[in-house]
């Protein structure tokens, strides 16, 4: 759930979506969940309570020989996608997917 679902589930839209899919991407990157809790009630904690911290990287959960060689853009893609205040992260698809389209043809893909 992203943080604005724990304080005011009616305003969930599109960066609720967007927020997903960056605890998608993050733990598909890394093997880990950004967020991390001893116990599911205190992953709300973790996620909302904690408002002024900044959003997890990839790269600090990547190895260091992993860590070299992944796309420090895509990294900051998956960070700003976690951002815990909606007006951080995307402001729409079309911005996530531009971003992340960008990355692939930096790499020539």
């Amino acid at each position: 759930m992203s943080p604005e679902m724990f304080k005011e589930p009616e305003r969930a839209m599109y960066p609720t979506d967007l927020w997903s899919l960056g605890v998608s991407l993050f733990e598909m990157v890394t093997g880990v969940l950004p967020f991390q809790a001893e116990s599911e009630l205190l992953y709300s904690v973790a996620i909302a309570g904690k408002m002024d911290e900044p959003a997890p990287s990839v790269l600090d959960k990547l190895p260091d020989d992993r860590r070299s060689k992944f796309d420090h853009n895509l990294a900051r893609v998956i960070s700003q996608a976690l951002e815990k205040h909606v007006s951080e992260r995307f402001h729409s698809v079309d911005e996530m997917h531009d971003a992340v389209y960008a990355c692939l043809i930096n790499r020539g893909e």
